[in-house]
This record gives structure tokens, sequence and C-alpha cells, in this order.
């Protein structure tokens, strides 16, 4: 059924041998990485036992214990340090995550994902302080089946929800002292481009972001083709000469317009044209809100959280009249997770958001909802 309905709708047949060929392979690549996973940790545990048996201890055991790294890389031909690196991961997995490895082992998670959800497991363990098993068990049961149902775009998102949620002080403590580390970097590269960086809080890059993309994607609002020299870009002789809006035929496109529009903020500190309203959505937990938890906020999309200190911050300046407030009624139910607030185990699994409007044309508060 499903490969004639794609057909009629002119899609590509999710069914096709070929497809399901590449899916074999796939999983037996997976497969493969889990069984040189064991055959690494298989050796270093031989090598253990000939150090312990020749009586190996101090100095002379570390540099025993170093040759194995090396072993591995000339086998892998591959750096020691990444080696080393796997060698301590792939124990780590199979020591602490069993689920993680089970699921690695049968091929339905990558080993990057397996990596991604070690490095978060030890953030969880060692900097969180969460030493209860149970917790650990709960997070290795959630992202191992989280790992084989979503990309790795979508894993970490899902990862960062859900230890802020699991360990809210402990995200609160990193939030604070990763506050200090805020950069903007130029580094010129070929061909008259350079690329600029900025690591800034996150409520403030993603309003940056929501606001280029709303002016970009606007009709009506210009975006100046200068650059820093008053000289028009995209072959132009006079900046008259192109049209800065689309509404007007501005060729270029969504990421060029970007690109120039903050250009052009930065240079001039304004811009002239149509005032466009950003919105970003954040969801902010009743007990987060009255200081009875630092559990973080979250995108109403679940890209990032936001720090319980800057929620209430946010809350603060809502009063007076900054933001647009809205009830969000939760459907509560029993789920697995760090909380037991009904949400789900990042905070993100149920449909938060119930908005009704009667009448022909939808009120402003259902046409946010449809955004969000």
């Amino acid at each position: 059924m499903a490969q004639s309905e794609d057909r009629r709708a002119g899609l590509p047949d999710r069914n096709a041998p070929h497809l399901d060929a590449l899916r074999a392979a796939a999983v037996e690549a997976r497969r493969a990485e889990a069984r040189s996973w064991s055959a690494m940790v298989a050796h270093q545990d031989a090598q253990e036992r000939r150090f312990a048996a020749d009586g190996l201890t101090g100095p002379a055991l570390a540099v025993a214990r170093s040759t194995v790294a090396g072993d591995v890389a000339r086998v892998l031909n591959c750096s020691e340090r990444f080696a080393a690196s796997t060698l301590s991961t792939a124990r780590q997995v199979r020591r602490d995550l069993p689920d993680t490895w089970c699921a690695f082992r049968r091929g339905l998670v990558e080993r990057i994902a397996v990596t991604r959800i070690a490095e978060a497991a030890a953030l969880l363990t060692a900097d969180a302080g969460v030493t209860d098993l149970e917790v650990l068990a709960a997070f290795d049961a959630e992202a191992s089946a989280a790992a084989a149902r979503m990309p790795l775009s979508r894993l970490g998102p899902w990862m960062r929800r859900y230890i802020a949620r699991a360990a809210p002080e402990a995200a609160d403590r990193r939030a604070r002292r990763s506050r200090a580390d805020r950069w903007v970097r130029v580094t010129h590269d070929d061909d008259g481009m350079s690329l600029l960086e900025a690591r800034l809080p996150t409520l403030t890059a993603a309003a940056i972001a929501r606001r280029l993309s709303a002016v970009a994607r606007s009709a009506d609002s210009p975006v100046p083709h200068q650059d820093e020299r008053g000289r028009a870009l995209d072959g132009a002789q006079d900046p008259a000469d192109v049209p800065e809006t689309r509404a007007d035929g501005d060729p270029r496109t969504l990421d060029q317009r970007e690109a120039d529009l903050l250009g052009a903020w930065l240079l001039s500190g304004r811009i002239d044209g149509v005032e466009v309203d950003a919105k970003i959505a954040v969801m902010i937990p009743e007990a987060t809100l009255i200081g009875d938890s630092q559990a973080p906020g979250i995108a109403a999309d679940g890209s990032f959280t936001v720090p319980a200190e800057d929620a209430r911050r946010l809350a603060l300046r809502g009063l007076t009249g900054g933001h647009d407030w809205y009830e969000a009624r939760c459907r509560p139910r029993t789920v697995s997770g760090p909380a037991s607030d009904g949400l789900g185990p990042t905070g993100t699994e149920v449909d938060l958001l119930s908005v009704v409007s009667t009448g022909r044309a939808p009120s402003k508060r259902v046409r946010d909802a449809l955004i969000f």
C-alpha cells in the first residue's frame, strides 16, 4: 500500500530493493564498528594482564600502557590520540551504558551517536554529580532509543534538554561559568572573504538569528548591497541600480541578504526600513518562574535551553510590557524521564500549546501559535 501511494504521489519508493540493500549495508557497517571496539578493549585487557604479570609499576607501567593506543592506531591507520579516545569511549559505553552498547552492536546506532551519548553521560555523572544508577540507566535507555530514531542534528539538542532537566542545578552552574566565555573573532580567508564568529548568550543569539531571518524574508524591508568602502556588491556599479527589497526583484538568496544585513547593522548601528516583529517562543515551567526550581526554559522548537536565571529575568521584563505572555496548557500523562511534570524526558514530548479561537479570522494568539 505504501509503495503504490508513494508512486501515485511521485515520491521515491521507500521499499525499493536497492534501498533495502543500502539499509542492510549501513546496519552491517555499524555492527562491524562495534566489533572493532570490542577487539580494541580485548587487546587492551590482554595487555593489562601481561603488564601485571611482568610486575610493571609507576613510570614503566605508564609507558607500557601508552603503547596500546599506538598498536590500535597502526592497525586502524589513525592518530594515537583518536585511538586513545576511542578506547576510552568504548570502555565507558560497555561498562556504564548497556542499552547504548546493545543498540550499537545491533547496528541501530552509528558510532558518532554512541560517542555523543557517552560524552553526555560523562557530563551527567561528573559535572552534574549524578550518582544514582537509576538516573544513568534511564538516560541510557532514552538516549539509545532517541539515537535510533533521529539524526545527529536532533540528537544533540535532545540530550542537552534531557541533561538540563535531569540536573538543573548543575546546568545552571555551567551556564554561569560559560557566560564569562564571550567573544567575537574574525578569521580572514582567501578571495577577499572572512569568517565572523561570536559566542553569545543563547537568548541574544536566538534573537539576532530571528531578527535577521525576519528582515531578510520580508518583501518590503530593504537590505543594502554595500561593503565597508561604500561600493556596490554583486557586480553593480551603483548601489541604486540593485534592488534592495524582494518586492522590487532583489536577486540575492536569503543567506546573502542575512549576511549583508548583519554587516549593515554592525557598521551603521541601524537599518532603515519596515520594523519587523521577530518572535521567540520560550516555554518556562511554573516552578522555575516562582523560584522553586532551577529547571531551564526550553525553546518551543526544542533547539535550545534557557538557564533558569535568564528565564526569570525574561519573565520580569515581560511584566513591564516587553513581551507577550501566553499560558501553555499541558496535557499531563505518565512518561519516563528526569522530571515528574508529565512533559516527557526533555520537556517537549507533549503538545504544550492549546489555544482556542472562535470567529472567521484567526486571532493574534492563534497566529503566534502556528508560527511557533
